[in-house]
């Protein structure tokens, strides 16, 4: 998921699509600060790659209350949920699995 906040001029946005593991739900908002939140509904079984938008005064990113970003400040700590976190330019890319729930946010 890839959500195009600053390119479409779109602050908030959900849906569902139909994949062969099931169905994946997505709820998100922006405003006009960095902020942004997500949530995600999907099985257990369905992996979830994310990218994030860091948008200028971005300062962290938290997954289920957990800071995972920037690397100094979450100090290695993540939720179990979280396979790996990555920085792709004006996005930090998060993949996480095993729950059926995400809560992502971008402070």
């Amino acid at each position: 998921m890839r959500p195009n906040v600053a390119e479409l001029n779109v602050f908030q946005a959900r849906g569902t699509l139909a994949t062969p593991r099931g169905p994946v739900s997505v709820a998100w908002k922006a405003s006009p600060s960095p902020a942004f939140d997500m949530n995600i509904r999907a099985r257990e079984s369905v992996p979830i790659t994310v990218d994030l938008p860091l948008r200028d005064g971005s300062k962290r990113v938290i997954v289920e209350k957990i800071v995972v970003w920037p690397e100094e400040e979450a100090k290695g700590a993540k939720p179990a949920s979280v396979a790996s976190v990555e920085r792709i330019g004006d996005r930090l890319r998060v993949r996480v699995s095993g729950r059926n729930s995400y809560q992502l946010r971008v402070e």
